[in-house]
């Protein structure tokens, strides 16, 4: 508030400097009608003062190169209202949200809109979800004060309406994005709803993968450190220790679902194998993770748990009655940071890694009952310690499941990546899976 009391608005939602652009960060040469950014409060728009040429450079230089990874929101528009126009700018926005996700690392969800004539719908892109407002109409006074209603209260809205995360966030000091990642326990952690929720912080500047889907986990991989850069210890000179994914799995009907946890299956190993000496290293070590929270507004001390439920239930209130499978928002920290298959040098150095992923998904299946049920080649890594040696890693467990289940459709659900999966998974045999369907893989990636 100023000091007269009234609210002051958080930022201002203005369009982008140019129309019909392409973004200096894009990797074809598409281009967007209109986008909107979010500036600071004390942006010039309107420069009536005598320093006009000072102040419009200042401007100009401060919107040069629109970015993906700047945008708010894109804009298609078309001349006309007709439901071929808004097919195809439909399709225009999905291509445009997926490098919005792609670039902005700490989004949880996309707004759009699209503009036919003078018909205006309103966008949200989630992990498992679109979904649009009724139409606009802009020649009616009610409809179109409706509109600027909407861009007000994005001015004045907390970052997490927006769709940002805002326990993740870019520090422009030190050119690196600060994560916090919660500290569960190894109980369930839904009573974990205060502020005072434990974390530790981790800083990044690399990414090892990107959100590039509209729809899906939107996995993200970050190679981070435990230690907070500086000024004389800059994130370059940092190393990175700790691979930090963050993605939205599915967990069933119900939020209390865990028999899919990665996080749990993670802390079974590391609790369970800790003591086995010999296969250190060849399984992620679980540093920290847990389903991630959102701070509703600077005043309160509540946290709420990040779904698409509890998102959609804030956009729309009639979305609870829809069956669309809910997604947990989870953070994991991880080390040691492993290379891709890739960067082997030689077929011998191949059947040792390949040996070391089987030896501890043979360990983790007789000592923990995870059957891993992923065999590929992206989650097959290794490291290579100082003397040249190399060592093989199994990591991703997302599809795990618990061995010993005998029943229910975790057995009859077709898992993992089409080239290597196992005939009975590619046919959705109704026998049980086990061990012999990802050595069946590990033949296929030979």
């Amino acid at each position: 508030m100023n000091d007269d009391g009234a609210a002051q608005p958080s930022r201002l939602i203005l369009p982008a400097s140019q129309t019909d652009f392409m973004c200096s960060d894009a990797d074809d040469s598409k281009r967007i009608d209109i986008g909107l950014e979010c500036r600071p409060v004390d942006t010039i728009v309107y420069d009536e003062s005598p320093n006009k040429g000072k102040e419009a450079a200042h401007r100009t230089s401060a919107t040069k190169g629109i970015r993906y990874a700047d945008l708010l929101l894109v804009v298609e528009a078309k001349q006309s209202n007709t439901r071929t126009n808004f097919d195809k700018a439909y399709v225009q926005l999905f291509r445009y949200t997926r490098k919005i996700y792609e670039t902005q690392h700490n989004r949880r969800f996309v707004w759009g809109m699209v503009v036919c004539g003078t018909q205006v719908q309103v966008c949200a892109f989630g992990p498992n979800y679109a979904m649009a407002s009724p139409s606009i109409d802009m020649v009616d006074s009610k409809d179109c004060a409706k509109l600027v209603g909407l861009l007000v209260n994005w001015s004045f809205c907390e970052e997490h309406v927006l769709g940002y995360d805002t326990s993740l966030t870019f520090i422009d000091e030190h050119g690196c994005w600060e994560i916090k990642v919660p500290i569960e326990g190894p109980e369930s952690s839904n009573d974990m709803t205060t502020a005072s929720t434990g974390y530790k912080t981790f800083y990044s500047h690399i990414m090892m993968l990107t959100a590039d889907r509209l729809f899906g986990r939107h996995t993200r991989c970050f190679v981070a450190t435990a230690e907070k850069p500086s000024v004389d210890n800059p994130i370059g000179f940092l190393e990175g220790s700790f691979i930090i994914k963050d993605a939205w799995p599915e967990v069933g009907d119900e939020l209390g679902d865990y028999s899919r946890d990665e996080i749990g299956y993670l802390r079974k190993i590391r609790d369970t194998l800790g003591a086995i000496g010999e296969l250190h290293g060849l399984y992620p070590l679980l540093e920290a993770g847990g389903r991630v929270r959102i701070k509703p507004n600077h005043e309160s001390n509540e946290l709420f748990e990040d779904t698409t439920r509890n998102i959609l239930s804030r956009l729309d209130s009639n979305s609870t009655g829809r069956e669309i499978p809910i997604r947990v928002h989870k953070r994991i920290a991880m080390s040691p940071v492993g290379k891709p298959l890739r960067e082997l040098i030689s077929v011998h150095e191949l059947v040792i890694v390949m040996a070391d992923a089987m030896r501890c998904h043979d360990a983790i299946l007789r000592h923990c009952d995870i059957l891993h049920r992923d065999i590929s080649p992206n989650n097959i890594l290794f490291t290579r310690d100082k003397a040249g040696m190399v060592q093989g890693m199994l990591i991703d467990f997302d599809h795990a499941i618990r061995g010993s289940m005998e029943n229910g459709q975790p057995h009859a659900e077709r898992t993992g990546t089409l080239p290597f999966m196992s005939v009975a998974n590619l046919e959705g045999s109704k026998h049980r899976r086990t061990a012999l369907d990802d050595w069946e893989s590990v033949i296929y990636m030979l």
